[in-house]
C-alpha cells in the first residue's frame, strides 16, 4: 500500500507538466530537475546507502507534448498517455516491458474521489523570482498533503500551456482524484505556469523546477511503443 501511494506521488509530480495541445498550437517541450529528499514514514533511518539512493536523487524530466499524446521520461522509466486510445503507458527501459493502464477503468475503480473537496488554488502573498521567472507562491490540497506552487505569468508558452490542459480537463472532470493525479488538468484553475513545485508526502520531500522550455516540432514515433518491449500481464 505504501509502494503504490509513493508510486502515484511521483506519477503526480510527473504528470504536473504533461498535457496535450489543440491543433492550432505548437507542440512542447520542456525539461524539469526534480530533487527528492527524506526516507518514507515507518521506515529505519538505517537503511543500507543503495536503498536510501532511491528516495534521495536528483533527475531531470524531460516531456513532450502533442495535440494527441504525452510523453514524460524520468529515469528508466518513460510515460506516455495516448488521449485518443484513453490509455496510460509504461515502459521500462532497462528491461523493455510495459505496462497499460485504462483511463476509463481507472476512473471507475476511483469512483468515491466525488467526495473529495473542490481544488483550490490560494495565493499565499509570496513573490520570488526563480530561474529569471517572476513566481507568486499558492498553496493548494493535492491527494491529502497541502503542497505549494510558484506560477509565473513570464513564461511565454503560457497560453499553449492552458490551451493544452483543456483536452487533460476533459477526461478528468468526471474524476476529481483523476484530476489530482493529472495536475496539466488544472491548468485552467493556476494563474500563470508551474515553474515549480513542493510536496512533502510520507517523509519524501520532492521540488520540481522548470529548467528550459520550447516550442518544436516533436515526431510521432515518439508516442508509440518501441519494438522489441514485452507487454506485463499485471496491472499497474
Amino acid at each position: 500500500m505504501r509502494k503504490t501511494k509513493l508510486f502515484w506521488c511521483l506519477l503526480f509530480i510527473i504528470f504536473f507538466y504533461c498535457g496535450v495541445s489543440c491543433p492550432a498550437y505548437a507542440d512542447l517541450y520542456w525539461e524539469t530537475e526534480m530533487i527528492t529528499k527524506g526516507i518514507p514514514k515507518g521506515m529505519p533511518s538505517n537503511m543500507p546507502a543503495a536503498i536510501l539512493k532511491q528516495f534521495n536523487k536528483t533527475i531531470t524530466v524531460k516531456n513532450y507534448l502533442t495535440p494527441a499524446a504525452s510523453r514524460t521520461e524520468f529515469g528508466n522509466s518513460i510515460m506516455i498517455i495516448d488521449y485518443e486510445a484513453m490509455a496510460i503507458l509504461h515502459l521500462n527501459t532497462e528491461n523493455k516491458t510495459y505496462r497499460k493502464v485504462d483511463v476509463k477503468m481507472l476512473a471507475k475503480n476511483t469512483a468515491h474521489s466525488e467526495k473529495m473537496p473542490e481544488i483550490k488554488f490560494v495565493p499565499a502573498g509570496e513573490t520570488k523570482k526563480i530561474d529569471g521567472y517572476k513566481c507568486k507562491r499558492y498553496t493548494v490540497a493535492i491527494m491529502g498533503t497541502v503542497s505549494e506552487f510558484w506560477l509565473s505569468k513570464d513564461v511565454k508558452e503560457l497560453e499553449e500551456f492552458k490551451k493544452l490542459g483543456k483536452k487533460l480537463e476533459k477526461i478528468t472532470k468526471t474524476n476529481r482524484a483523476m484530476k489530482q493525479m493529472h495536475p496539466a488538468g488544472m491548468s485552467s484553475l493556476m494563474d500563470g505556469f508551474p515553474v515549480q513545485t513542493g510536496m512533502d508526502m510520507m517523509g519524501i520531500k520532492t521540488t520540481t523546477t522548470l529548467k528550459k522550455i520550447n516550442k518544436k516540432k516533436l515526431s510521432r514515433d515518439l508516442f508509440i511503443i518501441p519494438e522489441g518491449y514485452s507487454l506485463m500481464a499485471a496491472p499497474l
